[in-house]
Protein backbone atom coordinates (compact mmCIF):
# COMPACT_ATOMS: atom_id res chain seq x y z
CA UNK A 1 0.00 0.00 0.00
CA UNK A 2 1.39 3.37 -0.94
CA UNK A 3 1.46 6.37 1.38
CA UNK A 4 -1.43 8.82 1.20
CA UNK A 5 -1.25 12.60 1.15
CA UNK A 6 -3.61 15.02 2.80
CA UNK A 7 -5.33 17.72 0.78
CA UNK A 8 -7.34 20.81 1.54
CA UNK A 9 -11.07 20.73 0.91
CA UNK A 10 -12.79 23.93 2.02
CA UNK A 11 -11.67 24.61 5.60
CA UNK A 12 -10.79 20.96 6.22
CA UNK A 13 -7.89 18.66 5.52
CA UNK A 14 -8.92 15.32 4.01
CA UNK A 15 -7.33 11.93 3.46
CA UNK A 16 -8.71 9.83 0.61
CA UNK A 17 -9.55 6.23 1.45
CA UNK A 18 -8.27 3.87 -1.26
CA UNK A 19 -10.95 2.22 -3.41
CA UNK A 20 -9.54 -1.19 -2.47
CA UNK A 21 -10.85 -0.68 1.08
CA UNK A 22 -14.42 -0.94 -0.22
CA UNK A 23 -15.73 2.00 1.80
CA UNK A 24 -18.60 3.72 0.00
CA UNK A 25 -19.85 7.31 0.30
CA UNK A 26 -21.93 8.27 3.33
CA UNK A 27 -20.28 5.81 5.72
CA UNK A 28 -20.01 7.18 9.27
CA UNK A 29 -16.60 7.16 10.93
CA UNK A 30 -15.34 8.37 14.31
CA UNK A 31 -11.91 10.03 14.38
CA UNK A 32 -9.49 9.18 17.18
CA UNK A 33 -6.27 10.99 18.01
CA UNK A 34 -3.51 8.52 18.80
CA UNK A 35 0.00 8.93 20.19
CA UNK A 36 1.51 8.82 16.72
CA UNK A 37 -1.23 10.44 14.61
CA UNK A 38 -4.88 9.56 14.17
CA UNK A 39 -7.19 6.78 13.07
CA UNK A 40 -10.80 6.36 12.03
CA UNK A 41 -13.23 3.76 13.31
CA UNK A 42 -16.29 2.73 11.30
CA UNK A 43 -19.44 3.58 13.24
CA UNK A 44 -22.75 1.80 12.96
CA UNK A 45 -25.43 4.49 12.59
CA UNK A 46 -27.33 2.65 15.32
CA UNK A 47 -24.34 3.08 17.62
CA UNK A 48 -25.58 3.74 21.14
CA UNK A 49 -22.16 3.86 22.78
CA UNK A 50 -22.78 7.43 23.98
CA UNK A 51 -26.41 6.82 25.01
CA UNK A 52 -26.44 6.90 28.79
CA UNK A 53 -30.23 7.09 29.11
CA UNK A 54 -30.64 3.92 31.17
CA UNK A 55 -27.84 4.93 33.54
CA UNK A 56 -29.25 8.44 33.95
CA UNK A 57 -32.77 7.15 34.61
CA UNK A 58 -31.53 4.63 37.18
CA UNK A 59 -29.60 7.39 39.00
CA UNK A 60 -32.62 9.72 38.98
CA UNK A 61 -34.82 7.01 40.48
CA UNK A 62 -32.13 6.04 43.01
CA UNK A 63 -31.91 9.71 44.03
CA UNK A 64 -35.58 9.57 45.07
CA UNK A 65 -37.27 11.59 42.33
CA UNK A 66 -40.91 10.68 41.77
CA UNK A 67 -43.70 11.34 39.30
CA UNK A 68 -43.17 14.17 36.79
CA UNK A 69 -40.01 15.21 38.63
CA UNK A 70 -38.33 12.08 37.22
CA UNK A 71 -38.79 13.32 33.64
CA UNK A 72 -37.65 16.85 34.46
CA UNK A 73 -34.52 15.65 36.26
CA UNK A 74 -33.79 13.06 33.56
CA UNK A 75 -33.94 15.73 30.82
CA UNK A 76 -31.71 18.03 32.85
CA UNK A 77 -29.04 15.36 33.46
CA UNK A 78 -29.18 14.03 29.89
CA UNK A 79 -28.54 17.54 28.54
CA UNK A 80 -25.51 17.83 30.85
CA UNK A 81 -24.12 14.48 29.66
CA UNK A 82 -24.72 15.33 25.99
CA UNK A 83 -22.91 18.65 26.45
CA UNK A 84 -19.97 16.96 28.18
CA UNK A 85 -19.65 14.30 25.46
CA UNK A 86 -19.79 16.93 22.71
CA UNK A 87 -17.06 18.95 24.45
CA UNK A 88 -14.62 16.05 24.94
CA UNK A 89 -12.17 17.36 22.33
CA UNK A 90 -12.30 20.96 23.50
CA UNK A 91 -9.68 20.43 26.20
CA UNK A 92 -6.96 20.17 23.56
CA UNK A 93 -5.28 23.42 22.63
CA UNK A 94 -5.67 24.71 19.09
CA UNK A 95 -1.88 24.55 18.68
CA UNK A 96 -2.01 20.74 18.81
CA UNK A 97 -4.11 20.76 15.64
CA UNK A 98 -2.22 23.45 13.76
CA UNK A 99 -1.20 22.88 10.17
CA UNK A 100 2.48 23.27 11.01
CA UNK A 101 2.27 20.70 13.78
CA UNK A 102 0.46 18.24 11.51
CA UNK A 103 3.10 18.73 8.82
CA UNK A 104 5.86 17.97 11.33
CA UNK A 105 4.14 14.91 12.78
CA UNK A 106 3.25 13.41 9.40
CA UNK A 107 6.40 14.44 7.59
CA UNK A 108 4.60 16.69 5.11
Amino acid sequence: MQDLKTRKQGNSITVTIPKEFGIGPGVSVRPKKTSNGFSYELVDNKDDFFDFSSNILADVIDDGFQGKDILHEFDKRKAMIDKAVNNLGNDVSADEYSENRARQEFGL
